[in-house]
């Protein structure tokens, strides 16, 4: 477990250093899940991006993204997953007219239990339909949880959240040049009311095919799920 922290912390580092762009980044989201029987479930999220600073500018405020999202997830056995989602977001900033994007996702996810440890990994391929173009990516993140005390998530608990994932765009001429790492850390609880509150920091590092460097974005996300 210290091996891989240490190596995800050592690869931020090496791609800090060879960034190019920076900029910082807060996001916030909310969701709310359902039940629908057995093996079927749904769930509804809205988030909102801002960002705070960009390199070469001075501090503002604006914002980058608000979505709302829909999506449905069927349980093959108690590992396997299989889900699909819509999102509707629109894309700008204060200064600038919002762009329009609807985006279809397909995934299939699985975990598994050691101890208190959990470990999940995640497969999403994502149909991104702007106003003038359409994009395909694919996405894998490979996530690690598990509670600070005892070896299960009780109420009012602590727990800590590990995440990298590599995203890239498969139709693209230079789709493993163009890629991007994120790498992420949180922490959450359970509160009393049976919600979820988690805060964590994620970095994300996207490569510029054109010039083989980095790009830098560090971004606060607050999630509250309930």
């Amino acid at each position: 477990m210290k091996r891989l922290l240490t190596g995800l912390l050592c690869m931020s580092i090496v791609q800090m250093t060879y960034a190019q762009s920076k900029t910082a980044e807060s996001f916030f989201q909310f969701s709310k899940g359902f039940e629908l029987s057995e093996r079927w479930s749904a769930d509804v999220r809205t988030e909102l991006r801002l960002i705070h600073w960009e390199a070469n500018e001075e501090l503002q405020l604006s914002w980058s993204q608000l979505y709302v999202q829909g999506g449905l997830a069927y349980d093959l056995n108690s590992n396997w997953k299989l889900g699909a989602t819509y999102r509707l977001s629109r894309r700008g900033s204060l200064d600038e007219v919002p762009n329009t994007e609807n985006r279809f996702a397909q995934q299939i996810s699985t975990s598994q239990r050691l101890r208190k440890y959990r470990l999940r990994e995640r497969l999403l391929l994502e149909q991104r339909i702007f106003p003038k173009e359409t994009r395909h990516r694919w996405r894998f993140r490979l996530a690690l949880d598990y509670p600070l005390n005892g070896e299960r998530l009780d109420q009012g608990e602590w727990y800590l959240n590990h995440q990298v994932a590599l995203l890239s765009e498969p139709f693209e001429t230079d789709a493993w040049t163009g890629r991007e790492h994120r790498l992420y850390t949180g922490t959450g609880t359970l509160l009393p009311t049976g919600s979820r509150l988690e805060i964590g920091i994620e970095a994300r590092f996207p490569r510029e095919a054109s010039n083989g460097r980095y790009g830098q974005r560090w971004v606060l996300r607050t999630n509250w799920s309930w």
